[in-house]
This record gives structure tokens, sequence and C-alpha cells, in this order.
């Protein structure tokens, strides 16, 4: 499958892989000659259906055994995969067609995920992977002027956390060396079954899984949809290492809470979002296991790890081998105290850029938007975000340390705080999920623990926060978000 040596090293992986792929969905283990002979086969069958070299195809495939079938297939005919949620609404897929000009989807219509209607797009092909089956859509679009160059190039979605969601150009070249980061600070991999219990198409679990995975001849399991039930009775028991985001780390604590200490994978990382300390205690309690963060970004890729052989470091932990981190001064970070400022990054797992922008220099470091410290012992600590920071006419408020004042009132079970606006300038205000909120004894509350700038003046309460599926949340989406910060440059 692999066009020419060295040329696609990405395939070069997949060509020698030697480990699995264990398919829940399938309800079969594949070994890696499975998996290769049947992306030989979708790949032909997609070539005679018309897919080209350098054509952006959308992937929306489930986890299963036809994602890396699909994107080696996709990658052997030089096309250049768009990884899209495979429950993307059918307004969305429409939309990235449109705006890239994209000429054909790759779905799977997946029982309990797909929100895609059979009858969207014309089939130009379909073809089975065992049990599973993939279709291949004909949109009919035309060529647009945002076109990634190159062939074999893989396009990242951002998290949509501020405004409309971008691609990030990353290579193969990329992916290998945010794995190689991966294997190099976690030394557990080697040949270890890994259990990604979020979509391929998320950045963390397509590098810490399966990138990581065809690195060093793992078996990654996969489950089409989240079920923690199967995760306790079959991945904790089996797989070394557990990847899990914030909402996934609730769901198990809470689900296992009072059955003595369940079995656990030695090893369980979270990333996508900071998980709550209340939270994080609650699981290393039950099951008797650290759970350690990654973090990354879909631009950089894996910056830190708090995994350490010795145990938990503090923070988001140290940066990974090949990576270089930086605490840079910014106005909108002056106020908040001393040693916070942008984390920048220079990282061999740097995208290439956003589609559709200048390309990235790659001796410069990456602003990600985090607002972050460094201890003395060289660990990473994330208090917030640039373009969170509520500016009262030179007075910085970090919603970190409100939202943290606001979940400690009884009661409230999440909380976001951002700026609203208003002729005078920003203010502060939240919204909150609990049950019979009482609002002023909620700010009564808050002026206690909070100087009185950083009171919320108005308070939302909603029966759940806008988040992503990696448990970020989306404030732009929260009530009363102003609309003129969602313009390039305010």
């Amino acid at each position: 499958m692999t066009p020419g040596a060295g040329a696609t090293p990405l395939l070069d992986l997949w060509s020698g892989f030697r480990g699995a792929v264990d398919c829940a969905s399938s309800g079969r283990t594949w070994p890696a000659d499975d998996l290769r002979g049947a992306a030989d086969i979708v790949g032909r069958r997609f070539a005679r259906a018309g897919v080209r070299p350098g054509d952006p195809v959308l992937l929306m495939v489930a986890n299963t055994a036809a994602f890396p079938v699909a994107l080696a297939a996709l990658l052997s005919l030089g096309a250049n995969p768009f990884l899209t949620f495979a429950g993307a609404a059918e307004a969305t897929v429409r939309r990235l067609v449109g705006e890239f000009g994209i000429r054909h989807v790759v779905h799977d219509f997946a029982a309990g995920v797909s929100r895609l209607p059979a009858s969207t797009f014309a089939v130009a092909a379909e073809t089975p992977v065992g049990a599973l089956r993939l279709a291949l859509l004909a949109t009919g679009a035309t060529e647009t002027a945002l076109r990634p160059e190159g062939r074999g190039v893989i396009l990242h979605p951002t998290s949509g956390t501020y405004g409309a969601a971008k691609y990030c150009i990353r290579d193969q070249a990329v992916a290998i060396a945010e794995a190689r980061n991966y294997v190099g600070a976690i030394g557990v991999y080697d040949r270890c079954r890994v259990t990604v219990t979020t979509p391929l198409t998320h950045a963390f679990a397509y590098g810490f899984g399966l990138v990581s995975t065809l690195l060093t001849d793992g078996t990654l399991a996969l489950d089409a949809a989240f079920n923690p039930k199967r995760v306790l009775r079959e991945d904790a028991l089996r797989s070394t290492i557990l990847a899990l985001v914030p909402p996934m780390v609730r769901r198990l604590a809470d689900l296992s809470r009072g059955s003595g200490q369940p079995p656990m994978s030695p090893h369980v990382f979270y990333a996508g979002a900071p998980v709550d300390a209340g939270v994080a205690a609650a699981f290393e309690t039950v099951f008797g296991r650290d759970l350690h963060a990654i973090l990354g970004t879909t631009e950089t890729g894996a910056i830190a790890t708090s995994y350490d052989p010795a145990g938990r470091l503090a923070g988001v932990g140290r940066p990974l081998p090949d990576v270089a981190v930086t605490i840079a001064e910014r106005a909108a970070t002056s106020g908040l105290g001393p040693g916070l400022g942008e984390l920048c990054v220079r990282s061999p797992s740097l995208m290439q850029g956003y589609l559709g922008a200048p390309a990235l220099a790659r001796d410069e470091a990456f602003s990600t938007g985090d607002i972050a410290r460094v201890d003395d012992e060289g660990c990473l600590h994330l208090v917030g975000r640039v373009r969170d920071v509520i500016n009262l006419g030179g007075m910085k408020v970090d919603p970190a340390e409100v939202e943290a004042a606001l979940l400690a009132y009884p009661g409230i079970t999440d909380a976001a705080v951002y700026p609203g606006l208003r002729v005078e300038g920003e203010f502060v205000q939240a919204a909150v999920v609990g049950d019979d909120v009482d609002v002023t004894d909620l700010r009564r509350h808050c002026l206690a623990e909070l100087d009185a700038h950083k009171v919320p003046a108005i308070v939302h309460v909603l029966s759940a926060l806008p988040r992503t599926p990696s448990g970020k949340c989306l404030k732009v989406q929260c009530p009363g978000y102003p609309e003129v910060l969602l313009r390039p440059g305010a």
C-alpha cells in the first residue's frame, strides 16, 4: 500500500504493523494482516468510484476496525482525509462539503452514532469490512480555494470552543512525531492493549491511541460508542492503558462508587479539558489508581503529562521529551499574578497551519492561548484561557477562580464564567447547573469568597452547560455571550 519508501511515514508504519484492533462492534479482534487486506480492497473500490490523489474526503467513521482501514485506504490513494465526528449533523456535513469542496464522504452509518440520513448524498460505492459496512458518498461539490495542497495530508478539526471550528493541517510526519513523544514519556506502550473511549477523529484518541499503537505493535480496543459498563467489565481488566475525557471519568466513578475497589487498568489518562479536583479524587479513591493528565492541543499535538513511574506529577505534569515550553508575558495576563503568562510551545508535532491560512514558521513558538505557570519542579499548571480573561477597566478577572467559588456552593454541579458586554465595557457573568439555585444567596456566597469586582453580575441557571464530546465548555453558546467577541481581533 505504500506509494514510496519514506514518502508516507504513517503508511510505512501501517505496512509493518504487527498488532491488532479489538473491535467491539464487529465482535472480533482484527490482526494486522486482516486489516491491511481489508484496506487494500477498500482502496481499490474507492479508486474505481472516483477518489483521486489530492482529493479532500470527509472521513466520518465511528470507533470500529473500519476507521483505520478507511484511513489507510484513503492515504494509499493520496487523498486528504478530513477527520469528522461520525455523529455530525447533516447541516454540519453540508457546510463542510460546501466550504472545502469535498467530493466524497466515507461513512459507516453506525447504529446509535450516525445522524446522517442515508439519502443525503448518492452512494458511489459500498464495501464490507467484515460485518461492518463502509459507504462512499458522492457529494457533487465543485472545487474551492480552501483545498489542502499535497497528497496524503490529514486534516484535524479544532473543537470550536470559540466560534466556528477550523481544520488543522497535520501531515503524516507530524503524527509520527507526536506518537514518539507519547511512547518516550509513557514507557508502558510496547505491544500492550490500549483502550480509547473518544472518537478517533478527536486528536487525543488519534495520536495517543491509533498512531501510538501502530508505532508499538499494540492492540487498539475500540467501541463505536462509549459504553461505561463494558469499559468496567472488559477494558478495565484487559487493557494496560485506558484513555478517557472528563465526563467519562465522572461516569465511571459514579457507576462504581460503593462497590469496593473494582478492577481498573493500571495506567489511566484523561485529556480534552480539566477534570474537577473532586471528581479526580473520587475516581482515584474508587479505583485505587492515579489519574494522569495529558495536555495537548490539536494544533501542537501532545505537550505534557503528569505520568511518572514514581507517581503522579503536579498540575498537568512536565513537558514531553521533544517539547519546549515558555511562559510569555501578555497584556491580557499582566494583572493575574506573578509567574502567570501564555503557554507557548515548540514541538515537532506542531501542525503545518490552519487550512486557508498562512503556514506556520517552523522555528517559532506556537501560542496556545492557555494561561499557565511553571512550578519549582518544572511542572505546568493551567489556570485558564487568555481569551477567557475578563477585563473590568484594567482589573483582570480569571474565570477559573470564580468558577471554583461557584462550585463550592452547595448544590452547584457545573459552572462557567465568561464576559458580558455593556456600553461601559465588560462585566462578569456565569452559567451554573444545580437544583433550586437561589441566585441571591449564591452571589452572597461569592462575595464572601472573592473580591467584589469578581462576583458575577448575572447568573444564568441551566439544566446543562453546552460542551464538546471531550468535555470542553462551549462558553460561546452560553446565554448572553457577546457576539462581538467572536469576531476576528475582538
